[in-house]
């Protein structure tokens, strides 16, 4: 990879990798990628739904300090006292923050959390198309994914993280 090589020809943006889908996995392996010098370009597809919650479990804040997202993410989290889960059967199974090892779980905005995610890839240089994927198609060595602005992504590698 030559990193730092993004071209235009046409319509077309010519990268090393494209990556379809800016959620948790798409939005890492980008950014992640980039700091590896690889010239990489991030399909983003904005939420046009209603707000969307998760929960996540407090077990997960070591991944997020260590990733450098933990500080970001304040603006998309809220603290849980207590959470409860229906899974697979009709038994709850209750969770309170105060006897988790790891203190309470969070009620995540994922708007708001897919925001700081392709905010990271910005910091990070990687070029970010704000565009939904409408083809995917292999080209010679490489893939070309089609835009629906009209625009299209060409790459030697892809990633869908879809």
């Amino acid at each position: 990879m030559s990193g730092s090589h993004r071209t235009r020809r046409g319509s077309t943006t010519a990268t090393d990798v494209v990556i379809v889908g800016s959620g948790p996995a798409g939005a890492t392996a980008a950014a992640r990628l980039a700091r590896c010098d690889v010239d990489v370009t991030l399909v983003h597809a904005p939420r046009r739904d209603s707000p969307v919650g998760e929960v996540m479990k407090a077990a997960i804040r070591p991944r997020l300090v260590k990733a450098g997202l933990w500080d970001d993410l304040q603006v998309a989290i809220r603290p849980l006292d207590e959470t409860c889960v229906v899974w697979g059967s009709d038994d709850v199974l209750t969770t309170s923050g105060l006897t988790d090892p790891y203190g309470p779980g969070w009620l995540l905005d994922r708007r708001a959390f897919e925001r700081v995610l392709v905010d990271r890839c910005h910091d990070s240089k990687v070029a970010v198309v704000s565009a939904q994927a409408t083809d995917v198609v292999r080209v010679g060595g490489g893939w070309r994914v089609r835009l629906d602005s009209g625009a299209s992504v060409g790459a030697l590698y892809l990633v869908d993280a879809t």
